[in-house]
C-alpha cells in the first residue's frame, strides 16, 4: 500500500502544464470541400484560463496554411481568437498545432470553438473521431459549420468537426492544483509510515 501511495505522489507531481481540451482517436479525415468555419460546442463546469488556440495538423508534420481559430459564446459573440501559423511554427500537442495567446479567463458556461479553412488548403479536416474531453468539459455538439473564409460563428449542423482546439490552465480554487494533490497524498504516506512503525512496535 505504501508503494502505491508513493506512486500516486510521483504521478501527481508530474501533472504540470496546460491541459488539452479535446483529444480524439480513429479520426476520419477529408480534403477541404469549400471555405468554411468548422467547430464544436462544449460546456465547462469550471472557469478556465485559455492559454493557446490550435488547429488540426494531420500527420504532425506542419500546416500548409494559416488558420484563424476563436472561441464564441453560445450566442455567437467572439471572445478570443488568434491565427495559427503555417508550417511547424506552432506547438504540436497530440494532433493539433497551437499558437499561444495571453491567458483568457473563460467563466463556466457553454461555448463554441471553431477554426477556418479554405477550399484551396492542403490541410485536411476532421469528419469523425472518438473523443475524450478534459475533466470538467462536456461535448454539447460535435459538428458545426458556417460557409465563408472569414472566422464566423458556426450554426449549421455537421459531424465530427474537431479541427479547432484549445489548451487551458485551471483557475485557482476551481480544480485542485497538482500541489494540492501532492499534499494530500503526502499525508497518506505519513499515515502509512506511522501504521508501519506501530505494527513493528507491537
Amino acid at each position: 500500500m505504501l508503494k502505491l501511495v508513493l506512486a500516486v505522489v510521483c504521478s501527481c507531481g508530474s501533472m504540470m502544464g496546460a491541459t488539452l481540451a479535446l483529444n480524439a482517436t480513429d479520426i476520419t479525415e477529408a480534403t477541404a470541400f469549400g471555405s468554411y468555419t468548422t467547430g464544436w460546442m462544449f460546456s465547462s463546469s469550471n472557469p478556465l484560463n485559455v492559454t493557446a488556440l490550435g488547429y488540426y495538423d494531420s500527420g504532425g508534420d506542419g500546416l500548409a496554411d494559416t488558420h484563424d481559430v476563436g472561441i464564441f459564446t453560445s450566442g455567437g459573440v467572439l471572445l478570443v481568437s488568434t491565427t495559427v501559423p503555417s508550417g511547424t511554427a506552432g506547438t504540436l500537442e497530440a494532433s493539433w498545432r497551437f499558437a499561444d495567446i495571453s491567458p483568457f479567463l473563460l467563466p463556466a458556461g457553454t461555448y463554441v470553438i471553431a477554426g477556418t479553412t479554405v477550399d484551396t488548403s492542403a490541410d485536411l479536416i476532421t469528419t469523425f473521431g472518438n473523443t475524450t474531453l478534459a475533466v470538467g468539459l462536456t461535448l454539447v455538439d460535435n459538428g458545426l459549420f458556417a460557409i465563408g473564409s472569414d472566422l464566423t460563428f458556426p450554426t449549421e449542423l455537421g459531424n465530427g468537426y474537431y479541427n479547432a482546439n484549445f489548451l487551458f490552465d485551471p483557475v485557482d480554487g476551481a480544480i485542485p492544483e497538482p500541489s494540492t494533490w501532492v499534499m494530500g497524498a503526502s499525508a497518506l504516506v505519513l499515515l502509512g509510515l506511522r501504521r508501519v512503525r506501530q505494527g513493528r512496535a507491537s
